[in-house]
């Protein structure tokens, strides 16, 4: 019996690092009040980065409640990328797609429009 890949896969959704529009601070970091939960954020994905099991670190841009258009965009290279937007239902229909596809294994897209 094969098992679901749901159990064989671990898929985070992991907030995108962004850069707080109209503020001088060139990073949420720099903000104390955001610079816990980043550390945080930070642990956890070293942990998974050190795991030996299949994972996908999902960095979806600011989510959105519009249709899905059924298309993204998913980059590892985010020179030039400057904020952006998704669909709640596009960033879904990715993770379910990565419980079964290997293009992004072992690896931390940002996934926008």
């Amino acid at each position: 019996m094969e098992r679901d890949p749901i159990f064989t896969r671990g898929v985070l959704l992991a907030l995108a690092e962004m850069y707080l529009q109209g503020q001088d601070a060139a990073h949420p970091k720099a903000s104390p009040l955001y610079a816990r939960l980043y550390e945080d954020k930070d642990r956890q994905e070293e942990t998974i980065w050190a795991n030996a099991l299949d994972w996908t670190i999902v960095r979806p841009a600011v989510l959105n409640d519009k249709p899905a258009r059924g298309r993204i965009r998913a980059l590892t290279d985010l020179s030039g990328v400057h904020g952006g937007t998704i669909a709640r239902a596009d960033v879904a229909d990715f993770v379910v797609q990565q419980l079964t596809a290997d293009t992004w294994l072992r690896k931390a897209p940002l996934i926008t429009w």
